[in-house]
């Protein structure tokens, strides 16, 4: 009867052993899912913030280069030509206090005399206006320059 009594007492224990080893485990896997859940809502989050933030900047971008071009079009002396629009566009160089470094032609306007006097505009207007939020400054800009 003890050995029966003690068998009893064993196999209750390791029942229980197995509920709470099972309730353990349930309990690790709705963690693990709950971290899961939560990464992949952070996740969302974060690229959201990324795209606003990313057209905040594009909005930031687009006035600093209508800010450059209204800069270099007050310094700009065009010179004596027959082209009705003229259109080129500049590779620039820029130190972070918009310092010019560096100017090369990359799109000509189709008279080396219209493409110098742009670049002479643009060394002439150096320092170029800064942006309004430095996250969106930029090195190495393509600055496209447009007259009628």
């Amino acid at each position: 009867m003890a050995k029966q009594k003690a068998a009893e007492l064993a196999k209750q224990k390791a029942t229980e052993l197995a509920a709470q080893k099972a309730a353990e485990a349930e309990r690790q896997r709705q963690a693990a899912q709950a971290a899961e859940e939560q990464a992949r809502a952070q996740a969302v989050a974060d690229a959201m913030a990324e795209e606003e933030l990313n057209r905040q900047l594009s909005g930031v971008r687009s006035a600093w280069a209508g800010a450059i071009k209204q800069r270099v079009t007050d310094k700009w002396v065009k010179p004596y030509t027959n082209l009705q629009t003229i259109h080129c566009e500049l590779e620039v160089t820029l130190l972070a206090n918009g310092e010019v470094m560096e100017a090369r032609i990359v799109r000509s306007s189709g008279d080396i005399g219209i493409d110098e006097s742009v670049k002479k505009a643009l060394f002439k207007s150096s320092p170029l206006p800064l942006p309004s939020d430095m996250r969106a400054f930029q090195k190495e800009i393509i600055f496209d320059f447009r007259a009628n």
